[in-house]
């Protein structure tokens, strides 16, 4: 394999908190109902395979897994997908489903990841995929990846965020930094001279690390903490923070994150890490 494009998945998976934790999704017996020989390309390690639809007239696709014995997860991952959005499903038994969450659109070589706020038990997971984000493709998934419970889990994906700043480019949300997708294709936020973005985690979570998926490194990150989002610590600060680079600060207790950040030209991050 290409050891760029092993780098490129590494460093996905890392940003995702997954590095070097079980992949369920490859002991499972998969069905498709579009070119299920190609789903083996979808377990790979390699970005230069995929599975896919085959077809651009696919205008949906049903990948179904049935798992060797009841297992937990609490991350669905997929990596270089093209895909128009979708919905993730669970059994218990592999024939009465519920719905674990909506999978949104993306395309290119970026990870969208759906976080589950609790481990579930499951026997079966089903991907039901809805068309193509680019139209002139076919449905397809490069890599994709169910994870057991001991991984950490992106605490952003359940958080609300606010922002504040000067030299702010208002035509990007922030909330597009907390949707699970790290790909930029205008879906990202960008910030100029300086900004604040102020986090809500919904409740006192235990955190350690801040960082982000960017186009181009900040100057400067600082990250306080607060119990109240009045009364804020200073946890910690880096200079030249880089994409999928970690700002680690001793673990505590809280519910608001305040993250400072500066930089000198657009670093247009697309998804924000909280651990």
């Amino acid at each position: 394999m290409n050891k760029a494009v092993f780098t490129m998945i590494a460093v996905l998976l890392t940003a995702a908190g997954v590095s070097g934790a079980e992949n369920i999704f490859t002991s499972g017996s998969w069905s498709a109902t579009a070119y299920p020989k190609s789903i083996p390309q979808a377990f790979d390690g390699r970005m230069d395979t995929r599975w896919q639809s085959y077809t651009r007239e696919d205008a949906t696709a049903t990948l179904t897994c049935q798992l060797p014995e009841t297992l937990q997860i609490q991350a669905v991952t997929l990596i270089g997908a093209n895909l128009a959005g979708g919905v993730a499903e669970a059994s218990g038994d592999g024939k009465n489903w519920k719905e674990l969450g909506k999978m949104k659109s993306t395309c290119g070589n970026g990870m969208l990841s759906l976080y589950l706020p609790e481990p579930v038990s499951v026997r079966g997971i089903r991907l039901k995929l809805r068309g193509a984000a680019d139209k002139k493709q076919a449905i397809s998934i490069s890599e994709m990846a169910g994870f057991i419970p001991d991984v950490p889990v992106n605490l952003a994906t359940f958080c609300t965020i606010d922002e504040k700043g000067q030299g702010m480019n208002w035509r990007f949300s922030p909330k597009f930094l907390v949707d699970g997708n790290s790909m930029p294709r205008g879906n990202h936020y960008s910030a100029y001279r300086g900004s604040t973005l102020t986090v809500d985690l919904g409740g006192n979570k235990e955190v350690s690390a801040v960082g982000f998926c960017c186009m181009a490194p900040f100057d400067k990150v600082v990250v306080s903490t607060s119990p109240d989002g009045k009364n804020w610590i200073k946890a910690g600060e880096q200079v030249k923070l880089a994409s999928e680079q970690m700002l680690e600060f001793p673990k505590q207790t809280a519910r608001y994150l305040k993250i400072e950040v500066q930089a000198s030209y657009r670093s247009a991050p697309s998804e924000l890490i909280v651990k």
